[in-house]
């Protein structure tokens, strides 16, 4: 096998262990927001998010917006910082349509 043949092997096989765990609902940690602040920056749009425990994983984090029930990735957001002991996560937003400032901790 070549460099793309394994590539492509593990790209589907990643791809159907993942639908297995959706299939099944497994395979996500859904962690409370306590608490929302936005932080002051000239050039990004950054938020502060107190969790109710710590992430397994801050570089796999997405975001379930309640309404519309709606999970975002890294495509609308980064991780900047994640604080395991403060169990806080500071996220620069990507995607302005999010509207983070306009939403409650509740509602991540």
């Amino acid at each position: 096998m070549n460099a793309e043949a394994i590539q492509s092997v593990c790209i589907e096989g990643t791809k159907a262990y993942l639908k297995f765990l959706e299939d099944n609902e497994r395979g996500l940690q859904e962690i409370l927001v306590h608490r929302m602040d936005q932080i002051e920056h000239p050039k990004k749009l950054l938020f502060k998010l107190t969790l109710a425990e710590r992430l397994f994983d801050p570089e796999c984090v997405s975001l379930k917006l309640i309404p519309p029930n709606q999970m975002y990735g890294p495509d609308c957001f980064q991780v900047e910082k994640y604080d395991g002991d403060a169990k806080t996560l500071i996220i620069q937003v990507k995607d302005p349509g999010l509207h983070l400032e306009e939403r409650t901790a509740e509602s991540l």
